[in-house]
């Protein structure tokens, strides 16, 4: 399996509710709501100049997933490429939890929205707030920067801090 890439916005939103309306407005589809919770492992540090690597496991009404990645933040936004693998059981969960060790826990409500290429993911996170994220999928036909642009523009008025990295860093930051 090769890696898939993101081009992403990931900022705090103080108020979902324009949000909704921008994206119905703008053709958007809502998908579902779901719990979420990610167990983030230690993994050691890339060498200088390469992308920030993390690996998760994911579990939510859905089979767990296990997620690798690397992240790297570029102008006006952030560059993550990542791949997924089912999980089955708890086997592997329990074996990375005591190989690797768990850095952070980060549990959210996720709202699920969809356009073309682009997953819109309206997060309430525990112990940190609402936050929006915007991954545009790097997909043939679609000028990826040209969405990111009109993205950043369209939710900007509604957008507070830009975060920079991943949720894990904001909660374990909070430990």
């Amino acid at each position: 399996m090769t890696m898939q890439t993101n081009r992403e916005i990931k900022a705090f939103c103080p108020d979902f509710d324009p949000v909704r309306q921008l994206l119905a407005k703008h053709g958007a589809s809502f998908v579902e709501s779901r719990d979420q919770v990610d167990y983030y492992y230690n993994l050691a540090d890339a060498p200088e100049g390469n992308p920030r690597r993390r690996l998760k496991i994911r579990i939510d009404k859905e089979a767990p997933q296990v997620i690798y990645y690397e992240e790297g933040q570029e102008s006006g936004g952030r560059t993550s490429s990542f791949r997924i693998w089912g999980l089955n059981g708890h086997e592997t969960k329990e074996m990375l939890d005591a190989v690797l060790g768990v850095r952070a826990v980060v549990n959210k409500q996720r709202e699920i929205w969809t356009k073309d290429n682009v997953v819109f993911n309206l997060d309430e996170v525990e112990s940190l707030g609402q936050i929006l994220e915007v991954e545009i999928r790097l997909d043939d036909g679609f000028e990826v920067e040209a969405q990111l642009r009109e993205y950043q523009e369209l939710f900007g008025p509604y957008l507070g801090d830009e975060i920079d990295g991943s949720n894990e860093d904001l909660v374990d930051l909070l430990i």
